[in-house]
């Protein structure tokens, strides 16, 4: 940051020494980057004063309660499988390979070595065959119903036929359907309800702005700044600002 910060001024010195300040685009730009900050400033007081008043875990916990449906939890399990493709082999070896593999799981062996030994999911040297948490509506149907079937920790189901092959799958845990508690919640409610309080103070800010009594529409200036947008600033370069822009706001 201090880097970038001793090259702007660098940068300006050199252009204070070769270029003339008073120049239109310049000048035009000055004032609007200033413009701009102090608007910024205002949006930014006024923010951080409204922050500093607001007890802002009741109004979490009052937004939570209201929006009770945007913190549901589907029922949702966690397992692991073992996937035997059939692209490479005739569907009757795939099977039988898929029943001793389920052979060896029920007889205790360790099924994230066994996963990695045989299964053809291409994420399995990644996950060593663990899925994860997910609820209905995420994978096969087939595969869906065994995993959802199924209740105690450990327990072992298959051969399920899929379009990707044979599975066999290691339950792990269920989560039933409910809420998020709102601790688990609570910090991204209320950093959404200052984006929110925030945004609302900078439209108020406009709103407030371009409702002034005294606002008079320079109907000529308006109409040199429409031409110089639709030529594409013939005279300053392209997106570049003029005088006339300025003259409009004023």
């Amino acid at each position: 940051m201090i880097g970038q910060l001793y090259t702007i001024r660098a940068a300006a010195q050199e252009a204070e020494s070769t270029l003339d300040p008073n120049a239109a685009a310049i000048e035009w730009e000055v004032d609007y980057q200033r413009d701009r900050t102090l608007m910024r400033a205002l949006i930014r007081e006024k923010a951080d004063r409204a922050a500093k008043e607001a007890d802002w875990e009741e109004l979490a916990n009052e937004h939570y309660n209201a929006n009770r449906e945007d913190y549901q939890v589907e029922e949702q399990v966690r397992v692991s499988h073992v996937l035997i493709g059939v692209d490479d082999r005739e569907e009757s070896e795939a099977k039988s390979l898929a029943e001793k593999v389920k052979d060896r799981a029920i007889a205790g062996e360790d099924f994230s070595a066994l996963a990695l030994e045989y299964s053809d999911d291409s994420s399995v040297e990644r996950n060593e065959g663990a899925l994860g948490r997910f609820g209905r509506g995420r994978m096969a149907p087939e595969f869906e119903d065994a995993a959802f079937a199924m209740t105690n920790p450990g327990e072992i189901a298959g051969p399920v036929e899929t379009q990707f092959g044979y599975h066999i799958i290691k339950f792990h845990e269920r989560y039933e359907a409910g809420y998020k508690p709102f601790d688990t919640v609570k910090d991204s409610i209320i950093r959404e309800l200052k984006q929110r309080q925030s945004r609302d103070i900078r439209e108020s800010i406009i709103r407030r702005a371009r409702a002034g009594d005294d606002i008079v529409v320079n109907d000529d200036a308006v109409a040199n700044l429409e031409e110089e947008f639709r030529a594409g600033f013939p005279e300053t370069g392209r997106g570049q600002p003029t005088r006339a822009d300025q003259t409009a706001v004023d």
